[in-house]
């Protein structure tokens, strides 16, 4: 039988050195910003390159390994699919809950009195277009990379699976806004549960990016009037409802992990 040093896209993944990566993040970081200095081109192009010189690196430490389209293929299995549009259901619903409890607060305990601030401010299609293939193509991409096939890897090695869980996940919320954080904290721990029960990176990212698309494609409406009175009422319920499953379903696993570690 012919030998082969290749080894399996997860295996080489799990391999990544998290110092090494955080190396060549801050290298690049430094770099880019000398350019910046001399080309001046710009907060979001620079934050783009970053994420692209990072993005390169992986390639290159994950060049030749095999398997990656049996993992592609295993996004369309039905268990995966089924546990993919629960997640991403679930996870919108509880941020809609989010959204639809403060609008409450805010027509009971304040004077600004209603959810006319949720509606969005209108920006020119090209930045619309820029900001939707940054958060439905680029994140779910680089931050399954980062914080499930890094991150979360390399903390499970040196820790139990679910402090390595919350910790990985607890670092994903906070670089998101302060509205956001709960939501981006279980969106993570959703994400490590899948992760963890599958060693199939390209699962998160499909839900990632089901989750961002989908927050994109609401982006585009006025839906201020679902978080006023008096259609805020039944949206918070149903919400409710799907916070609950959520909750159910991340406690269900990280049982099932805990037992099975």
């Amino acid at each position: 039988m012919e030998q082969t040093d290749k080894i399996s896209f997860n295996a080489a993944l799990r391999q990544i050195s998290l110092k090494k990566l955080a190396l060549i993040s801050i290298i690049a970081f430094i770099i880019l910003i000398i350019i910046d200095i001399i080309f001046d081109y710009g907060e979001d192009l620079f934050f783009d390159l970053w994420l692209l010189s990072i993005f390169l690196y992986f390639i290159y430490k994950l060049k030749g390994s095999i398997g990656i389209k049996y993992n592609f293929k295993e996004i369309f299995t039905f268990n995966n699919q089924k546990e993919i549009w629960f997640v991403v259901v679930t996870n919108l619903l509880f941020a809609f809950g989010v959204i639809a409890l403060m609008s409450l607060i805010e027509i009971y305990f304040s004077d600004f009195g209603s959810a006319d601030q949720l509606a969005l401010q209108g920006n020119s299609i090209n930045t619309f277009l820029y900001e939707a293939l940054s958060s439905v193509i680029i994140a779910p991409v680089i931050e399954e990379l980062l914080f499930r096939g890094v991150l979360f890897n390399r903390l499970s090695l040196k820790i139990k699976v679910i402090p390595a869980i919350i910790i990985s996940s607890i670092i994903f919320a906070s670089l998101h806004q302060f509205g956001g954080i709960t939501s981006a904290f279980l969106f993570g721990v959703c994400m490590c549960i899948i992760y963890y029960k599958t060693d199939n990176i390209f699962l998160t990212m499909t839900v990632h990016f089901l989750n961002n698309l989908f927050c994109v494609f609401i982006d585009l409406f006025d839906y201020s009037s679902f978080f006023a009175e008096p259609l805020v009422y039944p949206v918070l319920i149903i919400s409710v409802i799907g916070a609950l499953l959520l909750i159910i379903y991340i406690v269900k696993n990280l049982i099932f992990i805990n037992r099975n570690k």
